[in-house]
């Protein structure tokens, strides 16, 4: 919500999960998409924290938000071949090799990095060669740890603990692939990092979700909130 991603149009990109929400996505260089959350891509779903099937808001707005007809290489899950089918869709399964391993990082077999999309989007820059990857946006990476998505209403919030939930990829990557992180106002225990206005040499300017995303997407966010698919305020 601080950040200008045109700010980052000279480099490659690979986008992670709900991205494609950002009005500003077409401003990236983006070549790449990950999201490998299973079954995700069909009209129903079990939720996993009312253990409900119903319609699946989620999904459809991914569905919805995602350039279907753009060049961007989308990876998804294997479990997800039955769902939808996007133009240049690809798919990733671990086949039981859930912990992050450098030996099986080949999207075309066995592809261990699926834990979540920022694991999926290391696993995949290291397959496809980059030497170096810079994280925007991972707030779970800064010292202290921030939270909150950029599509929910409000500031991020500030955690008074640290803790780095990327430690076993951290550990796997970055003896191949080197490893920094933009942050906002603070540091990172653990990645180098740099602050936006350092990397950028412009300054912070907050952003409210009504700012970011078209209302029918919000919308569809506050459909999910009401289905309790997800709980943040929108």
């Amino acid at each position: 919500k601080y950040m200008n991603l045109e700010s980052f149009n000279d480099h490659i990109a690979i986008g992670i999960n709900h991205l494609c929400l950002h009005k500003d996505l077409n401003k990236l260089n983006l070549k790449y998409y990950v999201l490998v959350e299973s079954f995700f891509l069909y009209p129903y779903c079990k939720n996993p924290y009312t253990k409900k099937y119903q319609r699946n808001a989620l999904g459809e707005l991914f569905k919805m938000s995602f350039p279907e007809d753009s060049e961007i290489n989308l990876f998804v899950s294997l479990t997800n071949y039955f769902g939808h089918k996007f133009k240049n869709l690809h798919y990733l399964y671990h086949f039981g090799r859930r912990n992050p391993d450098i030996k099986f990082q080949d999207p075309s077999s066995i592809f261990s990095f699926m834990s979540g999309g920022l694991h999926a989007a290391v696993g995949l820059a290291i397959f496809l060669g980059f030497k170096k990857a810079i994280l925007v946006g991972c707030d779970y990476t800064f010292s202290p740890v921030s939270n909150g998505h950029f599509y929910a209403f409000g500031a991020p919030k500030r955690s008074d603990k640290d803790y780095n939930n990327y430690q076993d990829l951290f550990e796997v990557s970055t003896e191949t692939i080197d490893l920094s992180v933009i942050t906002d106002f603070g540091k990172s225990n653990s990645l180098p990092f740099q602050t936006y206005e350092e990397f950028t040499g412009k300054s912070l300017k907050y952003q409210e979700n009504i700012e970011l995303i078209k209302e029918e997407y919000l919308e569809m966010l506050r459909k999910a909130v009401s289905l309790e698919q997800y709980g943040s305020k929108i």
